[in-house]
Parts: structure tokens; C-alpha cells; sequence
């Protein structure tokens, strides 16, 4: 049986787990899109 509040902090865990995931994702999409944008001039 878990504890609640650990269901909680997991659930939490999780959640940032995926803003992080997503904001690098989207730091590395705008990276590639910089470099293309840089070598076509």
C-alpha cells in the first residue's frame, strides 16, 4: 500500500519530469531551426 503524499511527490516527480523533457525538446527544435537559419546565410 503507498502513501498518499508519496502518490502525490510521484505524481509531481512526473509531471516535471515531462515540462523538462518538453522544454528541451523545444530548446533542441529551436537550436536546429538557429543552425539551418545560420547556414543558409
Amino acid at each position: 500500500m503507498m502513501h498518499p503524499k508519496w502518490k502525490i511527490s510521484s505524481r509531481i516527480y512526473k509531471k516535471i519530469k515531462e515540462d523538462l523533457y518538453n522544454s528541451m525538446s523545444s530548446f533542441h527544435y529551436f537550436y536546429l531551426l538557429f543552425s539551418f537559419e545560420e547556414g543558409a546565410m
